[in-house]
């Protein structure tokens, strides 16, 4: 992603927009990171959601445990995203909405 083409950026990006990144990484100093950055210095008033690996030790497990550990499944993922628009589950979600 580097260097990161913040003019290319900024066209998808408004103030009325969502915009949610999902790292396998840590939250510090990646993809998230970067657009927290953009979206900062041009005063765009939109809702940033980073999904990451918390800047800690990570403790070992299968795929599947650690990402379910730290919220990074499919389920947790979504619920996630969910939560931070306002829509309480997955579960809750009826098509149209």
């Amino acid at each position: 992603m580097k260097p990161i083409d913040e003019d290319e950026i900024l066209k998808y990006i408004s103030k009325s927009s969502i915009v949610v990144t999902i790292e396998d990484g840590t939250i510090i100093g990646g993809l998230g990171s970067e657009l927290e950055k953009i979206i900062n210095i041009n005063n765009i008033d939109t809702k940033l959601i980073k999904i990451a690996y918390p800047d800690e030790f990570i403790k070992h497990g299968s795929i599947c445990e650690i990402e379910s550990k730290y919220g990074l499944d499919a389920i947790s993922i979504s619920n996630n995203i969910l939560n931070s628009i306002k829509i309480r589950n997955i579960k809750n979600l009826k098509i149209g909405e």
